[in-house]
């Protein structure tokens, strides 16, 4: 179970989930929980102020030492001067016609025209999605990929060496 996923909404609190994803934001959770009720069952069964102590300021620590470098990174952060300019098509095909009456060249052709229209000449990577490859095997997906790059001579800048 993630409970992670539920500070979606405040993303300038978790930036620490950039080392950790949201499997430490759920036990961040748990953790902050269970400090919760030890502090209540220590107040409930007259526990010693001693321990009480270790458990606030844990609590405390749980609770600040996250959220203060969460914020820290969050407005101390610079864009990158030129960042990637990625482009990601998804056409318009029907998933049951692309298997068998749409041809995979006509499937190319129809995505070369989408990312040709929303597509700048600084472009790095392009992506379709996995509709648009022939179900056999990842030899012949690089092969249609490294092609539909190869026949865009529009975008210059295309990495197609991890490809």
């Amino acid at each position: 179970m993630t409970l992670g996923n539920g500070f979606a909404t405040m993303h300038q609190w978790v930036q620490w989930y950039e080392y950790t994803g949201v499997y430490g934001g759920t036990i961040w959770i748990w953790a902050i929980n269970i400090l919760v009720f030890l502090i209540y069952i220590g107040l409930r069964e007259a526990q010693s102020r001693p321990v009480r102590q270790k458990l606030v300021i844990a609590l405390i620590a749980f609770l600040v030492l996250p959220l203060a470098f969460s914020l820290h990174r969050y407005t101390h952060y610079e864009e990158q001067v030129n960042p990637s300019n990625i482009v990601v098509a998804q056409p318009n095909i029907d998933p049951y016609e692309k298997s068998g009456t749409i041809p995979v060249s006509n499937q190319i052709d129809i995505l070369t025209k989408l990312c040709d229209s929303i597509g700048q000449v600084n472009t790095e990577f392009l992506s379709g999605r996995k509709l648009l490859y022939p179900s056999i095997w990842t030899r012949t997906i690089s092969a249609v990929i490294i092609t539909f790059c190869r026949r865009n001579t529009f975008y210059p800048n295309i990495k197609t060496e991890t490809l």
